[in-house]
């Protein structure tokens, strides 16, 4: 596993932030009395964030799974037989917040 953050500050209170989480294969259940080897994973993240249009108010754009590679959760063979479980994809959000 390998998690990296960055974030680029720039005039006007323009933040840009990315992240990178890379996962290694990893071998797990496939139902019962089964294993899968799940090939490796690159899930992308980023961000961008605004705080300079009014004084107490921020402005975030996120984006999460870029590439949409749907984190797959993998159950160890030891614990209780579960296959390999997709997680959610890519998820946008945007958040608007005022400090009073």
């Amino acid at each position: 596993k390998l998690h990296t953050h960055h974030l680029w500050r720039f005039e006007g209170g323009f933040s840009l932030q990315g992240a990178l989480l890379w996962l290694s294969a990893k071998n797990g259940t496939a139902g019962l009395e089964k294993t899968r080897t799940e090939p490796a994973q690159l899930i992308l993240d980023t961000g961008l964030l605004w705080t300079g249009l009014r004084p107490g108010l921020e402005v975030d754009l996120s984006i999460h799974d870029l590439t949409n590679q749907r984190l797959k959760l993998v159950t160890p063979f030891y614990d209780g037989g579960y296959d390999t479980t997709p997680w959610k994809g890519r998820e946008v959000s945007l958040s608007v917040t005022y400090r009073f």
